[in-house]
This record gives structure tokens, sequence and C-alpha cells, in this order.
């Protein structure tokens, strides 16, 4: 039993257990990433947009799987709508597409999909991040895409013309992040600039049809905006955080900045701390995570989306309870979902429909625990590999317990991005550095033509 514990809290994920992996937010819905490849979803099915892609319309209380596939590799949510990108490179999509935001070539009232369909043929997504209304992708080859409604040139393609399937925006491949708001759109380049297009409430220099570069500076890490939002969290690589935006309505605190400020027209910086690792902006409110895995709110506190115990708004960042092993956070419209490291699921706020994933509908102002991982004895003692010292400050050494032919291991940071890759052949043991690598979770994959076979967590101190 002792075994037991040890292997769960230090996290060897493998492939075909059942721990929480990924998790997103939309505004009254949730979906989940396992390990394995699995995919669950609940809540709110929003008037029928099928949001859930159960293959109906109906509310779900509980976390529910969708298909078999369980080749699943990335998941996004929209306000209305569901995203995912399998490992091989392919991008799915359910939900409400009148605007022409699933990027299927269909639009108008009444459009939408209750299950996941194929969006195009292509097979190299990187990452998408969808809006209220439309929806920007990056492939591979460090191209951006744009597709959806384009009020406000919010596409970046220097018109007012709505777009139904992807359209590539400019001619640059250094593109590398990308968030949605509801009215803007804002990117980061593989350089370490930002840009943003599309309507500027905040005034920056005005609205633009194109990306525009945003000051000069060369150092910017993360970006997050709420789909349905006004204003964007970024983080730089130095840990310290920004908003940028105006908040929906006055003395709520969504940027963090104080009462006396409702909108940041220039990036400005959230307090003086800079161990900050990863963001989270939702609906008037926003989260944030520390490289000690504690977790941060503020802003609009009225349904205790917050999740800390009150119905209070806060103004600046605010310490969600005592616990310093959180991993990530989604943030939807009244309600908030996280994991811990070790995979468990919590989540909060407003549950009137459903979207707790709870079994009920009853609401919480703290962190309510969902499930964890489910791993059984017989597929502990049929482990392929282990990774090892884990936790781990310089070197890690990966040792399969048979030969295993595969053509890379890659390590993963905890929002998708590959930060590390070994091409291979055929080894039952390899060595990496990773000392360089920033405090967090991470997730080493093995793949073999392109395709995961094994993958297991990495908690890097």
């Amino acid at each position: 039993m002792r075994k037991i514990t040890f292997v769960f809290l230090f996290a060897t994920i493998i492939s075909y257990s059942q721990c929480n992996t990924l998790i997103s937010s939309g505004h009254r819905h949730t979906i989940l990433l396992k390990d394995n490849g699995i995919v669950q979803t609940w809540g709110y099915d929003l008037s029928g947009f099928g949001v859930l892609g159960l293959g109906n319309n109906l509310n779900v209380t509980t976390p529910t799987q969708v298909g078999t596939s369980l080749n699943n590799g990335k998941i996004f949510t929209g306000n209305y709508n569901t995203f995912i990108i399998k490992t091989n490179g392919t991008l799915w999509a359910t939900g409400n597409n009148e605007e022409g935001q699933l990027g299927n070539g269909s639009y108008g009232s009444g459009n939408v999909s209750n299950i996941f369909i194929q969006i195009g043929t292509e097979t190299n997504w990187k990452t998408i991040s969808p809006s209220a209304a439309h929806t920007l992708g990056i492939k591979n080859d460090g191209t951006l895409w744009a597709w959806g409604s384009n009020q406000q040139g919010k596409l970046g393609d220097g018109t007012f013309t709505n777009r139904y399937t992807p359209i590539q925006i400019g001619t640059d491949t250094n593109w590398k992040e990308v968030a949605s708001g509801l009215q803007y759109s804002v990117a980061i380049k593989t350089d370490g600039t930002l840009w943003v297009w599309g309507l500027n409430n905040a005034n920056m220099g005005g609205s633009s049809l194109i990306p525009r570069q945003i000051g000069i500076d060369t150092d910017w890490k993360e970006i997050s905006t709420d789909a349905a939002g006004l204003h964007t969290l970024a983080l730089k690589n130095n840990g310290k955080l920004y908003a940028f935006g105006k908040t929906w309505s006055g003395g709520n605190g969504a940027l963090g900045l104080g009462s006396t400020i409702l909108v940041a027209n220039t990036p400005m910086q959230i307090g003086l701390d800079s161990d900050w690792q990863s963001i989270s902006a939702g609906f008037n409110n926003s989260f944030a995570i520390k490289t000690n895995g504690t977790l941060w709110g503020w802003g609009q506190n009225d349904l205790g989306q917050l999740g800390d115990g009150t119905q209070i708004d806060k103004l600046i960042p605010t310490q969600i309870g005592l616990q310093s092993d959180w991993m990530l956070v989604s943030a939807g419209q009244r309600h908030t979902v996280a994991l811990k490291s070790n995979g468990d699921l919590y989540t909060w706020g407003d549950n009137s429909l459903g979207q707790l994933g709870n079994g009920n509908y009853s609401s919480t102002i703290t962190p309510l625990f969902i499930n964890s991982c489910t791993l059984s004895l017989n597929e502990f003692a049929t482990e392929k590999f282990v990774v090892y010292p884990n936790p781990v400050k310089n070197n890690i050494t990966i040792e399969f317990n048979t030969k295993c032919k595969y053509s890379s291991i890659e390590i993963i940071d905890s929002i998708g991005r590959i930060v590390m890759i070994k091409d291979s052949t055929e080894m039952d043991k390899i060595s990496l550095d990773v000392s360089q690598l920033t405090n967090g979770i991470y997730i080493v994959v093995v793949k073999d033509n392109y395709q995961i076979i094994l993958s297991k967590k990495l908690i890097k101190e």
C-alpha cells in the first residue's frame, strides 16, 4: 500500500492510465483530457449549441466520455464551442458555428454541431484559441490562421470580411502563441514580441486590421484572454505578470491593479512578484499559479468563482487556500476548474447549470474535489518505462523495461509546448539534462512515427 501511494504522489503517468492531464473551461462547460487520450466534457449545452460533443443537447452534471478515441492530444474551449487537436495534428470541433467559428465552411443561424467534426484535412495544427465568434490557430510551421466573424477586424487579414474556413494571416512563420478575446486578438512570436489586432478598447494606439506590435520588449512568454472578455494577462520570461485592456464593469478588479485603475492602455505589471508560472483570464476575473504551486485569484467574485471562501471581489491577487500543489487553472464565466500536480480535479463557483461536474446543481465558494487518477494494481505491474529521479533538479534517466523502438522523446510543458526533444531509434536507457527548465510540471512523451505511445508526468524542482 505504501508503494502505491508513493508512485501516485510522484506521478508516473502511463499511457493506459486515467490521470487528469489538461483542462479548459468555456462559458458554462468544461473539457478534460486524460493521459490515455480520453476526453470528457460536462456542463451546460447552452441552448442546443452542442458544446459538449456528446451527440445531444442535454446538460451533463458529471464528467462524461466523448467517443472512444484515444489519440486526443490538446483541448480548447471558446464560449460556445470546443476544439481538439489530435496527436496526428488534425483539428476537430463541436458547438456553435453561426459565425463560421468552427471553420468547416458553413455558417448561419442555427448552424451547430453536437458531435466533433474534422476541420479540413491538415495534419499540422499546433495550437488554437477560440472565442465567442472567431478562432485563431497556429500550425507547426509557425504560420498564423484565423476564421469566423471578422467584425472589428479581429481576424487580422486587413478586412472586415468573415471567413468560414481557416485563412492564413500574413506570411510570417514565427508565431508562437495566440489568444482571442471578444473583439480583439493577441499573439506572441518566437522572438518574444507581443502583437494585437482588432478593436482596441484600451486604446493602445487605436484599433488595427492587421497584427501590430506592442512595445519593443522581446521577453513575453504566455498570454491569456477570456473568450468573451476585454482584458488580457501576459507573463514574461522573468516571471513578472502584466495586464492590459479593461474590465466589464467598474471596480471588480479583473486587472489586479487596484480599485482606481479600470483601463490599462499599455501592459502594466501586477504587483512586484517575479515568480508567476501560469495564467488564466476569466470573465471579469483572473487567476495565476506561482512557481511554488500556490494559486491566486482576483476580480469579480459574486458567485464565489475565485474560490477564496467569500463572495467579495478582489482588487489585487489574493491567495486561494494554503495548498502549494496546483498545476493548472482555467476560468469560465462564473465557475473555475483546476488540477493539482497529482492529477486531482477541483471545481468551484456557480453550479446553477451543472458546470462544476459534481453530479448536482449545488454551488460552492471553495475548491471542491471532483476526481483523481484511477490506476489499478495491474497497471503498476505492467509499467512500460520509468523516469527518475522524479522530482528532478538536474538530470533525469528514462529507462524502459524492455528495449523500445521509438522515433523521439519529447518534454512538454503545462500549456502544451515542446521544450526539449531527443531523436532516437532503439534504446533501453537514456539520460537528459533538464537543469535549464523552469520549475513546474512537465510531460515526458515517447513517440513513434509522430504518434504518442507512452507518457509520464515529470516534476522539475
